[in-house]
């Protein structure tokens, strides 16, 4: 019995070592040490380095002035991915590159092991799961949908690493709950694996609450008088996992006011299952591993397994809810707000990892079928073998030659600018100097670079020279919602910009006062740089120390009279606390230059206001710290550490605790759990489960009548699709958020138009704008729109205006007097994209 088991351990660690070098080949030579160098690495990397800082500094979260007006650490992005990169670091000799590349492989590589590990757990062979590694592996992938292409070559790995880690938790609770006296050190596990997950990527919330529902649905409706059972151990697995993350998940849902916006919509189910028609359950998927995730997929259906059913059901559910119309059919924005926020495409690498598992598990199905028509004989199993083998090898061999036909986008870049050593040379050069100018300096000063949106090549330049670097254009690897990306002068000035980095265009006269490394150039800015804080109105302000590194800035002011205000030129967060002469003072947050009005964090926080422009904040919309001036001394502090962030983290200690003793103590731990489902069996009735699912079901169903009433006046849900006028009601993007609206598509010589005479008098509010996808794109014609309230007495009013082919939406504001016709007619001139529109009263949410 013990040599067996002993064989066991050693093919599964076989096929472990196997994974792990499949992994190495693909990303050669990262595995070696070498750090990638494409897309996002670099913003990774540079925020590592400033949690570094933070953590050097005695906090596990802080404010950092490197970025943009400052932004906040360890508080919105996932912190786990980071935390295995400094330990790494921690290492004698290993360099924060040399630790960030070996981190990196250590989840790519975490991928194929957890999808192996995931269907072992779940009763799939070997052959089965070693299937399911290798395809999660070598999937190509495409942008927002996982695979070698979002995780590689973007450098998106964290939510990879959050999918491997719920599911194999989802995969370690089924086989806790499956046991009649499992071990509960699977149920730890399982509870560890989750909470891992919580703290990779905040989207791991979503796919543990669909795949853990679909796990306790399909093992209640195997035992049915299970269900105080079922609900019990689930519970406990869920608690803990959440108990665990408290202490990083609970600040960042409280300040998730704060979050960035990027709702983004996924493709329409008619793609989908054309491309699912096509041989592809996703972009990259290729037609065997297709193939054998729908036979794994019906067979999964026919077993009693509950994990492989709980994989099934969540796959499936994950895959529907990447498309358009799970978003408007289901509206999820009446269930939740946050849903107007999420990247829909991302429930695709969830759905990828589960069909590789499905079809791991379809091969196992095929090799356990060739084998009962040998009727259990050695020969039908070697056949058996074999077959499945060459489906394995017939997979392995149709991916790699989807990641050669793709090309330089399936390939690891390790060098900063392929095939051109002398610009690297360059940019090392200007390192040098910018780490000189840095080291020199007399006061507080950021420098500045204009780059494409998706070009990260100098954002590291932080991590060479440990000077703060602006860049003029979208930086990903933080969910702040305050991330300027503009070049005006107003929003350098404020920034303090010294020195502007330039790339060299051939042909261009250069700058005698300019510095220059070749393809670089740092020039001197003429510019007026603000202090740290400064008076708009009557008064000065003297700031002690103008040191941005500092979690305070203190000082004085003078000759300030009622209408004077200081404002910081510090991005607002909640956890900032400004007080004057002793007394705190609320603040609020104020636009760099234009006439937005103020926004309070209350209102940022109750999700009244929220942040994001197609082409980035430009520093119109309100960012810094303003607050009335009063005369004598202030000071801003930034709290490291609220009386909140304590609670979750005494939460997340004791969590600690109960899993260290459980882990010890199992035999306690087992009899503990033993007499608590003991109890729960006798005192609480058979229905009771089965009540609070209904109850569950009820309070939904309110929310959504809640909502559904609070929405009833808004125009999307009065106005009826006319495809004859060019109208329909659906989702649209528009400002990095996804909001229902009526769509106007008219043809040129036939008007898209909408008349509504029940309308409430009253004020009205809303928005006009073209989504903020085909907005970006070239224009191929231009709209007219017109807006006529049409009163029973008296002349009409009209708002008329061309729309302008830019992303961004358009506020609208008028009175409707009681009985008043509404009409809406929007004009193409060739062809335009549609307008999107909503109207909604003025007291309406």
């Amino acid at each position: 019995m013990r040599s067996s088991l002993a064989t066991v351990r050693w093919l599964d660690a076989m096929a472990v070592a196997a994974l792990v070098a499949f992994a190495a080949y693909l990303t050669d030579p990262v595995a070696r040490g070498v750090m990638p160098l494409s897309a996002d690495h670099t913003v990774h990397l540079t925020r590592i380095h400033l949690w570094q800082a933070v953590l050097a500094d005695g906090h596990l979260r802080g404010f950092r002035p490197e970025w943009g007006f400052g932004v906040p650490i360890g508080e919105f992005y996932p912190i786990l991915g980071d935390a295995l990169i400094l330990l790494l670091h921690l290492v004698p000799g290993v360099g924060l590159r040399l630790a960030y590349a070996l981190g990196f492989f250590a989840v790519f590589a975490f991928q194929g092991v957890a999808a192996y590990l995931c269907a072992r757990l779940c009763g799939v062979g070997r052959l089965g799961a070693l299937l399911a590694g290798m395809a999660i592996l070598g999937d190509v992938g495409a942008y927002r949908e996982g695979g070698f292409v979002y995780t590689v070559t973007y450098g998106v790995w964290p939510q990879a690493f959050a999918t491997s880690l719920a599911l194999l938790g989802l995969s370690l609770a089924a086989r806790w709950m499956d046991a009649e006296r499992p071990p509960v050190r699977t149920g730890i596990g399982a509870a560890v694996s989750g909470a891992c997950a919580l703290l990779a990527h905040p989207m791991a919330l979503l796919v543990l609450a669909i795949f853990g529902a679909a796990l306790v649905a399909v093992r209640w409706a195997g035992v049915p008088r299970e269900g105080v059972r079922v609900l019990l151990r689930a519970g406990c697995v869920f608690v803990l996992a959440v108990a665990l993350a408290a202490f990083f998940l609970g600040p960042m849902v409280r300040f998730r006011g704060y979050m960035a916006s990027y709702g983004w919509l996924g493709p329409s189910m008619h793609a989908m299952v054309a491309m699912l028609l096509r041989g592809s359950f996703a972009q990259g998927v290729v037609p065997p591993a297709t193939l054998l995730a729908l036979l794994g997929l019906a067979s999964a259906t026919c077993i009693r397994r509950s994990g492989l059913r709980a994989i099934a059901i969540g796959t499936l559910a994950c895959w529907v809810l990447a498309t358009r119309e799970a978003f408007w059919d289901l509206r999820l924005d009446l269930l939740s707000p946050s849903f107007a926020h999420v990247q829909f495409q991302r429930f695709l690498a969830v759905a990828k990892f589960g069909g590789y598992v499905l079809a791991g598990f379809g091969a196992d199905r095929i090799l356990r079928a060739v084998t009962a028509l040998g009727r259990g004989r050695r020969a039908a199993r070697v056949v058996g073998i074999v077959l499945v083998s060459a489906i394995v090898t017939w997979v392995a061999a149709a991916q790699l030659g989807a990641l050669r036909r793709a090309g330089p986008a399936a390939r690891v870049q390790v060098e900063r600018y392929p095939g051109n050593p002398g610009r690297t040379a360059d940019w090392a050069d200007l390192a040098r100097a910018m780490e000189r100018l840095w080291a020199e300096r007399d006061g507080f000063f950021r420098f500045a670079a204009r780059a494409p949106r998706n070009a990260h090549d100098l954002v590291d330049l932080v991590v060479e020279t440990g000077a703060p670097v602006y860049k003029m254009g979208f930086t990903p690897g933080d969910n702040f919602v305050h991330k300027p990306e503009s070049g005006r002068p107003e929003v350098l000035d404020a920034l303090g910009v010294r020195y502007v980095i330039e790339r060299v265009r051939s042909g261009r006269p250069s700058r005698r006062d300019a510095l220059h490394f070749g393809a670089f150039r740092l020039r001197p800015r003429q510019g007026s740089i603000r202090p740290v804080a400064w008076i708009e109105g009557p008064g000065a302000v003297h700031v002690d120390t103008d040191d941005r590194f500092a979690p305070y800035v203190r000082g004085r002011i003078e000759g300030a009279d009622e209408g004077s205000r200081i404002v910081f030129a510090i991005a607002g967060h909640p956890r900032f606390r400004l007080t004057m002469n002793g007394e705190p003072v609320a603040w609020v947050e104020t636009p760099i230059y234009g006439d937005a009005p103020d926004v309070t964090p209350e209102d940022r926080l109750a999700g009244r206001v929220r942040g994001g422009k197609a082409h980035g904040d430009d520093g119109s919309e309100p960012i810094l710290v303003a607050a009335p001036a009063r005369n004598g001394s202030f000071e801003l502090t930034y709290d490291h550490a609220l009386p909140f962030d304590w609670a979750m983290g005494v939460l997340s200690l004791l969590a600690c605790g109960l899993v260290v003793f459980a882990g010890l103590r199992a035999d306690v731990a087992e009899r503990a759990l033993g007499t608590l489902e003991a109890h729960a069996r006798r005192r609480i009735p058979v229905a009771v489960p089965g009540v609070l699912v209904v109850l569950l079901v009820a309070a939904t169903g309110l929310r959504y009548a809640r909502a559904a009433r609070a929405h009833a006046d808004h125009l999307h849900a009065r106005a009826s699709a006319d495809p004859a006028h060019g109208v329909r009601v659906g989702p649209a993007k528009v400002d990095m958020w996804i909001r229902p609206a009526v769509f106007f598509a008219p043809r040129e010589g036939r008007p898209a138009r909408l008349v509504l005479s029940d309308l409430p008098p009253g004020r009205y509010t809303g928005f006009r704008a073209i989504e903020d996808d085909p907005a970006k794109m070239r224009p191929k014609g231009r709209l007219e729109f017109l807006l006529r309230i049409v009163p029973p007495e008296g002349p009409p009013t009209e708002i008329r205006a061309p729309v302008r082919h830019r992303p961004g939406s358009v506020p609208l504001s008028f009175d409707v007097p009681s009985g008043a016709r509404l009409e809406i007619e929007v004009t193409a001139h060739g062809t335009p994209p549609p307008l999107v529109v909503d109207l909604w009263p003025e007291e309406s949410p």
